[in-house]
């Protein structure tokens, strides 16, 4: 049997700067350079190029967890929970569209301390303007451009999502190409921050949880999610891994939690994902927002909207509770859609009815004061 085309006069697909034409032939794709020990950015989860989330129900630690892994990559560090990292340049952008300058100085400045870090130029921090997924990506693509970095942090999701209905799977595959492409052109990973649909809450971690359902789940390459254990440990659950071996998506690895330092830490403890649930945390978490609910709602309703700073301090006022823990309250109350935040940064009441949590079948909270 005889072969007319050898592919002798192929050219090698990678001469031009680097970048891999959309087409090439089986011989050029041999060709390529790169082994296939090079797919994990952190060993066996988070692939080196692509998309990825970690989720979870509130107070679950989702943003400190994202924001330690871009904390250690902006340090070089060789591991994170004890895996493996792989990095070409050491740096790290952290997006925020929730917390404000302010808090993430607190916050990154308590977790650098933990980890026995300073605060280095090897993490950016993007706090936009304007929550408008064309002017995001711009903006990403500015950074990315001018410094590249390993890993970028989105920290929410659903800010910077295109479309008005999270649950069409066109509008939320849409919104994860657009962040896909920019991190295949610039050859990193955009990791997501993103909650849960409230009828998961305290149940086992499932794919069908995530807030966006297969259209989200099926695009990224990694989906972790965060449940809350026992006191200060939480479960992470792959709900979805590309090439994660079956044992990281049978068994949840248990972490502790540092309320001080805001830090993770493995443990060698593992528990079924199946059996990964906490309906007394659920209602830990109802009960703890519970007195600031109606608290909150008088002050949204009789302000017309307050800012972030003068939000949190009233609460610190009317609860007596530390600024911390005030500001705690509100992600809470914002991850549960009690409140929302409008276009130009002030929070109000979102809630139309008098219940707070209709959906809850154990629901024995005192309406909200009109």
């Amino acid at each position: 049997m005889s072969f007319e085309n050898n592919g002798s006069d192929e050219q090698d697909p990678q001469q031009e700067g680097g970048r891999i034409p959309s087409i090439i032939t089986a011989r050029q794709l041999a060709a390529i350079e790169g082994e296939t020990s090079q797919r994990f950015l952190l060993e066996p989860f988070l692939p080196v190029v692509g998309t990825a989330l970690v989720a979870g129900q509130p107070d679950t630690g989702k943003s400190q967890f994202a924001r330690q892994l871009a904390i250690l990559i902006s340090h070089g560090a060789g591991e994170f929970l004890g895996f493996q990292l792989n990095l070409s340049h050491h740096k790290a952008i952290y997006l925020a569209t929730e917390d404000d300058p302010i808090s993430c100085k607190e916050l990154q400045g308590r977790q650098h301390e933990g980890l026995g870090l300073q605060p280095n130029e090897s993490l950016r921090f993007v706090f936009p303007e304007v929550l408008d997924q064309k002017a995001i990506l711009h903006t990403l693509e500015d950074a990315l451009t001018a410094e590249p970095a390993d890993l970028v942090v989105v920290d929410s999701f659903s800010d910077v999502f295109g479309g008005n209905d999270m649950n069409s799977n066109s509008q939320m595959r849409q919104t994860v190409n657009s962040f896909d492409s920019l991190a295949k052109k610039h050859k990193c990973l955009i990791l997501f921050v993103h909650h849960i649909n409230k009828a998961a809450y305290g149940k086992a971690a499932t794919q069908q949880g995530i807030q966006g359902g297969s259209g989200l789940t099926q695009k990224v390459r990694l989906a972790w999610q965060i449940s809350p254990g026992e006191s200060n440990k939480k479960h992470l659950s792959v709900t979805k891994g590309n090439y994660c071996p079956r044992e990281y998506k049978e068994k949840a690895l248990v972490l502790i939690f540092n309320e001080e330092t805001f830090i993770f830490s493995l443990t060698e403890e593992t528990v079924n994902i199946g059996l990964v649930s906490s309906e007394a945390e659920l209602s830990r978490v109802e009960k703890e927002i519970s007195f600031c609910i109606p608290i909150v709602r008088q002050l949204l309703e009789e302000s017309h909207g307050m800012t972030y700073k003068d939000l949190y301090e009233s609460i610190m006022t009317e609860l007596d509770v530390s600024e911390a823990t005030a500001k705690r309250r509100i992600a809470t109350l914002y991850e549960m859609k009690y409140i929302k935040k409008g276009a130009d940064k002030r929070y109000f009441w979102d809630q139309e009815d008098d219940d707070p949590n209709p959906d809850h079948p154990d629901n024995n909270l005192e309406p909200p004061l009109n």
